[in-house]
């Protein structure tokens, strides 16, 4: 599996859960998201610093999706979101 890290640069990006949902700002270059559920528990670990390997894992106990499907899935929300500049992979 992969134990890649982000790490969430908390001067200029903010966000606020409202209900399932939340809402992240990058205040330097002005892109914002809503997540959904799902992006939402992706997000709040991964602010958490929590590694792909345990996102992974937590996912898979909770909902019913295959690791590796869940891994590529996983992947590919955080890739956007770094290229969004909400993030960076340590």
């Amino acid at each position: 599996m992969d134990a890649i890290q982000y790490t969430v640069d908390r001067e200029k990006i903010f966000w606020r859960q409202i209900a399932e949902e939340t809402v992240v700002l990058n205040v330097a270059n002005g892109f914002s998201y809503t997540l959904d559920e799902m992006g939402t528990h992706i997000w709040k670990m991964t602010v958490d610093q929590k590694d792909l390997d345990y996102i992974v894992s937590k996912i898979t106990e909770e909902y019913e999706v295959d690791a590796v499907t869940c891994q590529n899935d996983v992947k590919a929300f955080l890739k956007h979101l770094e290229h969004g500049g909400f993030f960076k992979k340590n």
